[in-house]
């Protein structure tokens, strides 16, 4: 298969439209099985979330074999553990030979050798870099033809990585009926990966993301008050979509109104947004919100920190160079990880000061002699190592993807010891989804299907 940037589209509420590539739609079914993975689905939804849940289980065995080359599982032993650490992953053993079976037809694994039909003896991985593997996926995805509760599932989350929406423009964005959008999000609050908010203000009921709203739920209110959801949506969307988003001054009369709602949203808190200080005075760089921010344990948000200081110190030298400023940020950040090192140039010493001091302490500015100019060398520990790649992640995909597990190795073939957060989101309002009766839920997708083909889906 060849990734291609095909497009899952479906109106927003001010009739502009809002498409999902295939790599969030990989993205996104990565979300779903996370959070479900434990979840008794029960009855009728069970199969509604079959294609869904196996490219999420296969992403998330990519990426835990990217970088292993030749697996070899001739010994039983060995083939326990790699049955052990994919069911860690909410692989179990009778769904792995068919995910492995995934994994092989888009090509991120071949050389597939069995024994006895459904047990693994040897592969060879060449899993891509993260946005390439999203890419494969989602396609796989829609050419698996989803049920229409995954299609809803699949970009309700999309649409819940920006600001909360109403359930009433929920409806009306994704084309369900009432009953039909309750199956979604009952689904969803089951995995962790939707909520129902009430607003203070209006009482009125709001589907949000503890993916990304699960902090100062308030200030979001307030927002939401002065400006309209769209606007917000909008305004975020440019974030996510440019990680570092420089945030510029609003005292103008012609500032742009994202603009001034992104400065808006940094001043509440809702944006994580560092400053970087050099030869074009202060900057201000603005984040989306990272998965579950309240439960990332101490480690987690230091790497976190770490890794926006890098990026927004690219993004200064790609916005406000003095000199010369930087074309490619990727290709930058790839060269420090590589070669450990970046330069020299004059105007490293400021403009990356931020990073060798804490918090940050991520690499060390030295002179190069008498001339003038400067090194970033790169302090090469697991940790900083793990922010570079954050900071590559969220220039490749928009999102952190990296480090969903942080831990210690345990065993030969994946990282283990700690829960992903959406996993841990999932567990705390566990466990079990009301079971619809086939009737009812038939009479659901009827009414779905009628609706996508009266146009809500293009």
């Amino acid at each position: 298969m060849r990734a291609r940037a095909r497009r899952l589209s479906f109106a927003l509420p001010v009739g502009t439209v809002m498409d999902l590539e295939d790599r969030q739609i990989g993205i996104r079914a990565q979300d779903i099985q996370t959070g479900l993975q434990d979840v008794d689905l029960r009855g009728s939804y069970s199969p509604e979330l079959v294609n869904t849940r196996l490219v999420g289980m296969a992403e998330r065995l990519a990426i835990h074999l990217r970088g292993s080359e030749l697996i070899s599982l001739d010994e039983p032993e060995e083939h326990s553990r790699f049955v052990a650490s994919a069911s860690f992953l909410g692989i179990d053993p009778l769904n792995l030979p068919r995910v492995i079976k995934v994994l092989e037809e888009v090509g991120v694994v071949r050389n597939v050798q069995w024994q006895g039909g459904d047990r693994i003896a040897r592969l060879e991985e060449s899993v891509p870099y993260f946005g390439s593997l999203y890419e494969l996926m989602g396609e796989y995805w829609r050419e698996a033809n989803p049920t229409e509760v995954e299609t809803a599932s699949v970009a309700l989350l999309d649409r819940l990585a920006l600001p909360p929406v109403s359930k009433e423009d929920a409806l009306s964005d994704l084309g369900l009926d009432q009953r039909a959008l309750e199956g979604v999000v009952t689904i969803g609050q089951a995995g962790g990966y939707i909520k129902e908010l009430v607003a203070p203000s209006t009482g009125e009921t709001l589907i949000s993301s503890p993916l990304f709203w699960e902090e100062n739920p308030e200030a979001l209110f307030a927002l939401l008050q002065k400006y309209s959801a769209p606007d917000i949506a909008t305004a975020i969307k440019s974030v996510r979509m440019h990680q570092g988003y420089p945030v510029p001054s609003v005292d103008g009369p012609n500032v742009k109104r994202s603009d001034r709602i992104i400065a808006e949203a940094m001043a509440h808190g809702l944006l994580p947004t560092p400053a970087v200080t050099s030869t074009r005075g202060k900057k201000y760089f603005a984040f989306t919100p990272y998965v579950g921010g309240k439960i990332l344990i101490p480690v987690e948000k230091v790497i976190l920190q770490k890794a926006r200081a890098l990026l927004s110190c690219v993004r200064y030298g790609e916005q406000y160079g003095a000199i010369t400023r930087i074309r490619d940020p990727k290709a930058l950040l790839e060269a420090l990880r590589d070669k450990r090192m970046i330069g020299p140039h004059t105007e490293i010493a400021m403009q990356y000061h931020t990073l060798a001091i804490p918090p940050a302490k991520v690499a060390r500015i030295e002179r190069v002699g008498s001339s003038g100019k400067f090194l970033l060398r790169l302090i090469d520990t697991e940790e900083n190592l793990k922010a570079l790649a954050l900071a590559c992640d969220m220039l490749e995909v928009g999102e952190v993807i990296t480090e969903r597990l942080v831990g210690e190795r345990h065993g030969r073939l994946f990282p283990q010891g700690m829960q992903e957060p959406l996993t841990t989101l999932s567990e705390i309002v566990r466990r079990r989804v009301p079971e619809l009766s086939d009737e009812a839920f038939q009479r659901d997708v009827e009414r779905l299907v009628e609706s996508t083909r009266e146009g809500a889906w293009s």
